[in-house]
């Protein structure tokens, strides 16, 4: 899952993983958190999901 906090909002994964597990199903909480300062978007302001499925690949491979 992306999180994108609005300005001045900061949380850790944990924080927010307690938040969700207060208000959704466990099965709804997502095992990731990937925080971001803005998502990718088109000139229309649509979400470019083509680039945030790169970016997560990125950040994996990094992780190993």
């Amino acid at each position: 899952m992306y999180v994108v906090f609005q300005e001045g909002k900061t949380a850790t994964a944990k924080e927010f993983r307690d938040y969700l597990t207060e208000h959704v199903a466990h099965y709804k909480i997502p095992r990731r958190f990937l925080f971001t300062e803005e998502l990718p978007r088109t000139a229309t302001g649509k979400i470019m999901k083509k680039e945030l499925r790169v970016w997560y690949r990125d950040q994996e491979t990094k992780k190993h």
